[in-house]
C-alpha cells in the first residue's frame, strides 16, 4: 500500500505489535497469537489490551 494509506489510518503513529522473547529458544513471538496458541484458543489473544497480556503473559 502506499505509505500515506499507512498514515491516513494511524497505523504509522499507534500501531504497535507487542512481542515477548523466549529465553531458552531465544525466538520472538507477537504476544497476541502466542496467548491464543498456548491457550488452544480459548482465550483470543486479540482482544486483549496491552496491559492484559503482560498480566497473562
Amino acid at each position: 500500500m502506499h505509505p500515506r494509506v499507512w498514515e491516513a489510518s494511524g497505523h504509522v503513529t499507534s500501531f504497535y505489535d507487542p512481542k515477548i522473547d523466549c529465553k531458552s529458544c531465544k525466538t520472538r513471538f507477537r504476544a497476541d497469537n502466542f496467548i491464543t496458541d498456548i491457550t488452544r484458543g480459548e482465550t483470543n489473544g486479540d482482544a486483549l489490551t496491552y496491559e492484559e497480556m503482560e498480566r497473562f503473559i
